[in-house]
């Protein structure tokens, strides 16, 4: 069951942003996983809920009318949970918005570590946590109109839009300042903000861990400018329909929201590219997999526990297969 503005190329094009976001946030957290201390830093929690925001963008995008959306189921509760939930795409487009808040947490945060240090440094990982939760249900608190607009039609076996009962000529505006105009206004703010405390007082960005503070700025400055790139447009064009001034199931529009969830798989390799940290973790995390699955026991041989196969390598070294039990060392 499609939509309308469906085509082969918006197929393929979504097909893809499923499986880059599969591939390259997976990466992400194996990167977070496999790296000691990772989840200490409240920049590398929020980094992580954005990567699982975007993998599960993509299972959702999946099961959705712009890929391969399942018929409605024919209960009643199932099928109005179906239209309200996933056939309108409420969940989708609400994943979007936790990570447009999360972007604005992570800005938050870089000022902060920029122009509050003393305050910053009071900051907690379980901080972190916490306001990561907060986004999540606000990110889906904002999108909560449409829970409304998607009712079961069983006279057609599929799902219809309803109009509101109540709101329904300002909701759109309401909901475009929350999604939209606030978090990216205050993202722009922040770091205009920052660039204007650094320019004018230097030393914010001196002396021990500078380098990290600036790498790990400019790596959220990128992951923000993204979204603000991918999302705004589609935002745009939809209040425009809203007016009369754009068909939403036109072509152009459709193009638009590809564009717009085409930003879930974007974050990780902006990472590699402006964090050599990022990058040499990738490589290591590659080889590691690489490794392990070369790695093969001859089938006379059964490994014991004590008798594993691991990897050991470094970035500038082949990596190797070593064998933790004849490296063991007696007590």
């Amino acid at each position: 069951m499609g939509l309308q503005g469906n085509n082969p190329g918006t197929y393929f094009a979504f097909s893809m942003i499923v499986i880059l976001s599969f591939l390259g946030n997976l990466l992400v957290l194996g990167v977070m996983v496999t790296k000691r201390d990772a989840l200490k830093k409240p920049y590398n929690i929020f980094i992580c809920s954005l990567a699982c925001t975007d993998i599960i963008t993509g299972i959702f995008l999946i099961f959705s009318r712009y890929l391969y959306l399942p018929n409605m189921p024919e209960n009643e509760f199932a099928a109005t949970l179906f239209c309200s939930t996933i056939w309108n795409a409420w969940v989708l487009f609400g994943l979007g918005y936790v990570s447009i808040y999360t972007c604005l947490v992570l800005t938050i945060e870089r000022w902060l570590a920029i122009v509050k240090p003393n305050t910053y440094r009071r900051t907690k990982p379980k901080h972190a946590v916490v306001v990561v939760a907060a986004v999540w249900f606000w990110g889906l608190l904002v999108q909560a109109t449409t829970l409304f607009r998607g009712k079961p039609d069983f006279e057609k076996g599929t799902c219809k839009w309803v109009k509101l009962s109540i709101g329904e000529g300002p909701f759109p505006y309401i909901d475009m300042t929350l999604q939209c105009v606030i978090p990216f206004s205050l993202m722009v703010g922040l770091y205009s903000h920052m660039l204007y405390k650094v320019k004018k007082m230097p030393y914010l960005l001196q002396g021990r861990g500078a380098d990290i503070t600036k790498r790990i700025t400019l790596l959220a400055l990128a992951a923000s400018c993204a979204l603000i790139i991918g999302w705004l447009p589609s935002r745009v064009s939809f209040m425009l329909s809203k007016l009369n001034l754009n068909d939403a199931n036109g072509v152009v529009h459709f193009w638009l929201v590809v564009f717009s969830f085409a930003n879930s798989f974007v974050n990780p390799i902006l990472y590699g590219i402006y964090s050599s940290e990022f990058r040499n973790e990738y490589k290591l995390l590659l080889k590691r997999i690489v490794c392990l699955k070369g790695a093969t026991v001859s089938p006379a041989e059964e490994m014991s526990q004590n008798h594993t196969v691991i990897c050991v390598g470094t970035l500038n070294d082949s990596v190797k297969i070593i064998d933790e039990e004849s490296q063991a060392k007696p007590l």
